[in-house]
């Protein structure tokens, strides 16, 4: 179930870079494009491959070129606070008695900020580049939660019986998985009796991903333990960090709030895992209370509606 290695793959691709392709190189992940996969003017290509042989001119591609922008607008916005901080411990020198717990909270904040700038995967060079080779590789894998672990205790036959049950999922769900689909399948973290542990599956082709990620909340209709089952992308530890300050700034948004405002618009958070951003959604218009003498009046009317029926009766 696992492809032979490319020695140089295409990042769109997938295809081998042989030598005398028409092919760039990106100069932060050291990933090979074919030229018409990237799209690139001819022009533009040959004015990289001119300046290559005085030296070279730096070209990234479109996913390291979104990465460093980012890393760049958060490595700015770190050293706005940095100034800030620092500007406040200046202001600190008025009163040394009455500062000296403040003063001592900025320290620490500040070689806290340090330390962090230091240890961030992210804000090193090496760190962008792990990271994008990181993604890359994830790309294609889902993760499976709450659906049933083999007892079998030959592995051979655990693989097996693990993907009859995905094949067995995804058929409720009006999606074909085949074997010959899978690169690979494997169970994270150590088994244990609190449940079945998640199943990894790194797939071949970015529409089949799509097709079950798609179709994934059909499960919450089904059955259990069906209903239980949970289709999604596999993040990277900084995207998961990511997504949860999405969460807590959606949080803080609705929170800011003013009272009017809430009535006509909530702040929410769309899209699929790892591809998610912040919306604003129009709220519905709240129903008016029932007036309870209105509902009072009404009842005398039906009952004497009733009694001059019973009158004419008799």
């Amino acid at each position: 179930m696992s492809d032979r290695k490319v020695d140089y793959p295409c990042l769109r691709c997938k295809a081998h870079v042989k030598r005398n392709d028409k092919a760039v190189k990106c100069s932060l992940c050291q990933l090979w494009v074919h030229v018409t996969c990237e799209q690139m003017p001819d022009e533009c290509f040959k004015i990289l491959d001119k300046a290559n042989k005085y030296g070279g001119m730096h070209w990234s591609c479109q996913s390291c070129s979104a990465f460093a922008e980012k890393f760049n607008a958060g490595l700015q916005e770190m050293n706005r606070r940095l100034v800030t901080i620092e500007k406040k411990v200046d202001i600190q020198t008025t009163d040394i008695d009455s500062v000296k717990s403040d003063v001592s909270d900025i320290k620490e904040q500040v070689n806290k900020i340090k330390e962090d700038s230091v240890k961030d995967k992210g804000n090193s060079a090496e760190g962008i580049y792990s990271e994008l080779r990181e993604r890359e590789n994830r790309k294609l894998n889902v993760l499976v939660h709450n659906i049933k672990e083999s007892d079998k205790s030959d592995k051979d036959e655990r693989v097996k019986e693990d993907f009859n049950i995905l094949s067995e999922v995804s058929s409720q769900i009006d999606t074909e998985v085949r074997e010959s689909d899978i690169k690979f399948m494997t169970r994270i973290g150590k088994k244990s009796d609190s449940g079945p542990r998640p199943l990894l599956v790194g797939l071949k082709d970015m529409a089949l991903k799509d097709k079950l990620l798609s179709n994934a909340p059909k499960l919450a209709k089904c059955d259990e333990p069906l209903s239980e089952v949970n289709f999604i992308s596999d993040l990277t530890k900084i995207q998961r960090k990511e997504e949860n300050l999405l969460r807590e700034e959606v949080k803080q948004k609705n929170e800011g709030r003013t009272a009017d405002e809430a009535k006509n618009f909530i702040w929410k958070l769309v899209g699929r895992r790892g591809e998610r951003r912040i919306t604003k959604a129009s709220q519905p218009p709240l129903r008016p209370d029932p007036d309870p003498s209105r509902d009072r009046q009404d009842q005398q009317v039906r009952r004497g509606r009733s009694q001059g029926a019973g009158d004419r009766k008799k």
